[in-house]
């Protein structure tokens, strides 16, 4: 898991019988998507999200009845929600929360 050009802010990760899919938000303006297959071996990249000249400050992943469902909370007061469709994280709710910015989920 060694993709982020700069620090690492969260992680966060859900695991079934079949793997493991871990989320990861740097102070380099991307959320990583990652997946391990197994009990073994070394995480994939799925994908990146990237949130320009901001980032993510908090990360909630967690499964709904076998869907994905993942929050992003960033220093611009709004949350990213993003549910798996076809293989991707696809954005379907943004939410702005709060004045000074979403520190934890």
């Amino acid at each position: 898991m060694k993709s982020h050009s700069k620090p690492v802010v969260c992680v966060d990760a859900v695991g079934n019988s079949q793997g493991v899919t871990a989320v990861s938000s740097s102070s380099d303006s991307t959320v990583k998507i990652w997946e391990r297959i197994g009990d073994s071996g070394d995480f994939s990249l799925l994908q990146t999200e990237s949130y320009g000249a901001g980032f993510v400050l908090g990360l909630s992943l967690i499964s709904l009845g076998g869907c994905l469902v993942l929050a992003c909370g960033t220093e611009t007061s709004k949350v990213d929600i993003f549910a798996r469709h076809s293989d991707q994280q696809v954005c379907v709710c943004v939410c702005v929360c709060v004045e000074f910015g979403v520190e934890s989920m």
